[in-house]
């Protein structure tokens, strides 16, 4: 439960850092081919999962680095990451970020224009209305997509399969699967590890309920 708590909330919380500024320029900036690059990112969601699972898994067993834009330098990640929480974190952005971008784009759009352009007016840049006028707006919409996301990511088997190996990293779907033997199906426990692993996403729900039912309708209304 740790685990798979571990890398789903950090997983969207990542995510939704990178995503909300992505969907705010894709929602508020003009700028040539805006809707066929968020076309392009929703195209994402249809790659299939098993697709890239050999290439994460050669980058992971050897380390890489990302270069940080307009420097000269680079976040070295040189040691394996295989069984570690990190692979599942970075293997689950490549899916949650582009949906996260399209989900929010939606919220953003909705807020009217005039409250920008009031901010604007008062001294704004295009980061202060964001994060004063933009993300205060669309809480009930960052909530609903936090909440699906991390569902989506806790209950994400593929992945988790592949690049765990010891409990150090493996999550509850992968723990459930090993309860099967060989020769028996212990419904009992699988069953009580289902509830278990349910239960908190229940009360979670049941607490976020007005948002989540906001948030899904928010954005519904305009394309």
């Amino acid at each position: 439960m740790g685990n798979s708590l571990e890398v789903s909330i950090l997983t969207t919380i990542i995510s939704l850092v990178f995503g909300c500024l992505a969907a705010y320029a894709f929602a508020r900036i003009r700028f040539p081919f805006r809707m066929t690059g968020l076309f392009a990112i929703l195209s994402m969601q249809v790659l299939p999962s098993v697709s890239i699972v050999v290439p994460l898994y050669m980058l992971f067993r050897s380390g890489f680095s990302i270069p940080i834009p307009f420097t000269d330098l680079s976040f070295q990640l040189t040691g394996p990451l295989l069984d570690t929480p990190w692979a599942l974190i970075i293997a689950y952005c490549s899916g949650t970020i582009p949906y996260v971008v399209w989900m929010v784009t939606g919220y953003f759009s909705v807020v009217p224009k005039e409250l920008e352009e009031s901010a604007y007016v008062d001294g704004c840049g295009r980061l202060g209305t964001m994060f004063r006028i933009i993300l205060p707006l669309s809480i009930p919409g960052l909530a609903a997509t936090f909440i699906f996301s991390v569902l989506n990511n806790f209950d994400e088997f593929m992945f988790a399969n592949a690049f765990t190996t010891t409990y150090n990293s493996k999550t509850i779907p992968i723990f459930i699967a090993e309860l099967v033997g060989k020769h028996s199906l212990p419904w009992g426990l699988m069953t009580a590890a289902g509830v278990v692993a349910t239960i908190p996403f229940v009360v979670l729900s049941m607490i976020c309920y007005r948002w989540i039912v906001t948030g899904v309708t928010a954005g519904a209304v305009k394309g």
